[in-house]
């Protein structure tokens, strides 16, 4: 009996019109809840793509950075040519003392012993020819000969003694037989000049008498000038400021100012405020130190 009273409870409980009552009073606040908890869902996958965005941020600046440090110019390479350089002058000169020996123990060796009571003519070419005056290049060897050349050529074309175009030190020099890093450009290559660094703005001055032969603006060397010395001898200034101080074909003396120091060249850019100056013989870029006074 106890047990029919209940299940008509439940029954009663648990009919249509009883859950209509339920759902008029308390499906507002169920579906409030639905969307509550829609509402956190998302909240918490958007914070979770947030946190994964940041982490691939993070990786990228981490990459970055490696790359930065991998572009940095090494140094061993030039300290390995240094030193390649170095083993090849010290090769040289022990061939050239080995062949002086080799070549001097076949002299020695090649006069034959002559026998008693007949003529040797060999002894009498050999005579004759050690009375004969010897050539000094015959006696050195090949290294010293072509060193001295050298000499003798860089001291005829070195007579010239130019002005510093700008006060102030060397901070790039002249390289055309090996590579320099530049570290706007990010690489290793050849420098046909000098770089003398001096304030933004301070005097460019001729380094020698002559004529202005070209104003131009290279969309890397930034503004140019060019003066013509005569004699196959020419000089060039860029990175300049202005190009309004002098004109074509303008006669110009030693240390007259013809710009000033700027920033127009683009790929020497990080390069502290400077002048870069060149020298050409007979249209060959020449270092210019040679020339400077």
């Amino acid at each position: 009996m106890g047990f029919a009273k209940y299940k008509e409870k439940v029954k009663n409980a648990f009919n249509r019109q009883a859950f209509k009552d339920f759902w008029n009073r308390q499906g507002f606040y169920i579906i409030l809840f639905i969307c509550v908890c829609a509402i956190g869902a998302t909240a918490f996958w958007t914070s979770m793509d947030r946190n994964e965005v940041q982490m691939q941020e993070e990786a990228e600046d981490d990459m970055v950075g490696q790359e930065q440090k991998q572009d940095e110019p090494p140094e061993e390479p030039v300290q390995q040519a240094d030193a390649s350089d170095k083993a090849d002058k010290v090769d040289i000169k022990i061939k050239d003392v080995v062949e002086d020996e080799k070549t001097q123990g076949e002299q020695d060796q090649v006069a034959p012993k002559s026998q008693s009571g007949e003529v040797d003519h060999d002894d009498d070419k050999s005579k004759a020819t050690a009375d004969k005056p010897v050539p000094v290049s015959a006696t050195k060897p090949k290294s010293e000969v072509v060193q001295a050349s050298a000499a003798a050529q860089s001291q005829k074309s070195y007579k010239v003694l130019m002005q510093k175009p700008a006060d102030g030190k060397i901070i790039v020099d002249f390289a055309l037989d090996h590579l320099q890093y530049s570290r706007t450009l990010k690489e290793w290559t050849t420098h046909p000049g000098i770089d003398i660094e001096s304030p933004l703005g301070s005097q460019v001055r001729a380094a020698l008498d002559g004529v202005v032969e070209s104003i131009e603006e290279d969309s890397l060397m930034g503004i140019i000038i060019t003066i013509d010395h005569g004699n196959g001898l020419k000089t060039r200034y860029a990175n300049l400021s202005t190009k309004d101080m002098v004109r074509p074909n303008q006669q110009v003396k030693k240390g007259q100012v013809i710009s000033g120091v700027g920033r127009t060249a683009i790929s020497e850019i990080l390069d502290p405020p400077h002048v870069h100056f060149e020298v050409l013989k007979d249209g060959k870029n020449v270092d210019p130190k040679n020339y400077l006074e």
